[in-house]
């Protein structure tokens, strides 16, 4: 099933009707926020993986050269 231009308008015409502009936009306006605050969220996460991730690079690159000379 796909949905073409014409379709999502109606959808979003319908919407508009049913909750109103302006509530539509408080909840985009949560969304939002909550969107920023996931990836916020993520990065804190992935901080110490990456930061062991370069250390374990740099120590396999180092012995790597020390065996070759």
């Amino acid at each position: 099933m796909n949905l073409g231009v014409p379709e999502l308008l109606i959808i979003l015409v319908i919407v508009v009707l049913l909750f109103g502009a302006s509530r539509i936009s408080g909840v985009a306006s949560a969304l939002g926020g909550s969107i920023k605050a996931f990836k916020t969220a993520v990065k804190e996460m992935m901080r110490p993986l990456s930061i062991r991730l370069r250390r374990s690079r740099r120590s396999s690159t180092s012995s790597s050269r020390a065996r070759h000379f």
